[in-house]
């Protein structure tokens, strides 16, 4: 019987030190996982945008190697909206590349915009010397 309680009493005490100690955490220690994030720079392309009462979410498509990753992130700024076609600046993690964030501090060139060819300069004189 003395066994039992003995067996008892020490389950017990094992089980409060194990409850103290996941209870307690270890502030002190760096997060490992964002300590070892090495995010790469890179232009995405806007596949769709969806705006919600409080936020707006961008559908962004980008290459990784020969990898083509299509991945949601949050749009924080406020303002215009980016248009589908659009390049925009992101980040990825490179250990994991579909964790993927808005790079407001990228300053990448944008691509030049193409001239609409519908309307061409002599179609436009054209127009305006018919009277």
């Amino acid at each position: 019987m003395s066994a039992i309680v003995l067996v008892l009493s020490v389950g017990l005490a094992v089980g409060v030190f194990v409850l103290a100690m996941v209870g307690r955490g270890d502030d002190s220690s760096p997060d490992v996982e964002v300590e070892s994030q090495i995010w790469r720079r890179t232009t995405g392309e806007v596949i769709s945008v969806l705006r919600t009462h409080s936020r707006m979410f961008v559908l962004v498509r980008y290459t990784v190697g020969t990898s083509l990753i299509q991945n949601h992130l949050a749009y924080p700024l406020g303002g215009a909206m980016p248009r589908a076609g659009q390049r925009m600046s992101i980040k990825y993690d490179e250990v994991s590349p579909a964790r993927v964030v808005f790079d407001p501090s990228a300053h990448l060139p944008m691509p030049p915009q193409l001239p609409d060819p519908a309307i061409s300069p002599a179609r436009s004189a054209d127009s305006g010397s018919s009277s």
